[in-house]
C-alpha cells in the first residue's frame, strides 16, 4: 500500500510542477482554438489542465509551444511520464509476482 501512495505523491507533485512550469513559460506557448479566448489568453488552469492530461497519458494539450524551450520543457514532462510508469509498472509486478514469505 505504501508503494502505491508512493506513485500517487509523485504523480501528484509532477502535475504541480510542470504546471506550474507552464505557468512560468506561458509567454512561450499560445492556446489551440477555444471559442470566445484570445491566443495568448493562457490562464494557470489552463497550465495545470495540460500538466494533467499530459501525465494521464492522453497527450491532449490546449497549448501551443512556440519556442524550443517550450518545446523541451513538455518533452521533458513527457519523458517523465514514460519512465515514472514504467517504474511503477516494474514496483508493481515484482509486488504481485515476486513470491512471498
Amino acid at each position: 500500500m505504501t508503494q502505491l501512495f508512493k506513485t500517487f505523491l509523485f504523480q501528484l507533485i509532477s502535475i504541480i510542477i510542470f504546471g506550474c512550469l507552464y505557468w512560468i513559460c506561458r509567454d512561450d506557448f499560445t492556446l489551440n482554438f477555444v471559442i470566445g479566448k484570445k491566443r495568448n489568453d493562457i490562464r494557470i488552469l489552463d497550465c495545470f489542465y495540460t500538466s494533467v492530461t499530459i501525465q494521464a497519458g492522453v497527450g491532449y494539450s490546449i497549448l501551443n509551444p512556440h519556442t524550443n524551450r517550450s518545446v523541451l520543457l513538455l518533452m521533458i514532462h513527457q519523458l517523465t511520464m514514460i519512465f515514472a510508469n514504467i517504474l511503477m509498472l516494474y514496483f508493481f509486478s515484482m509486488y504481485f509476482i515476486s513470491p512471498k514469505k
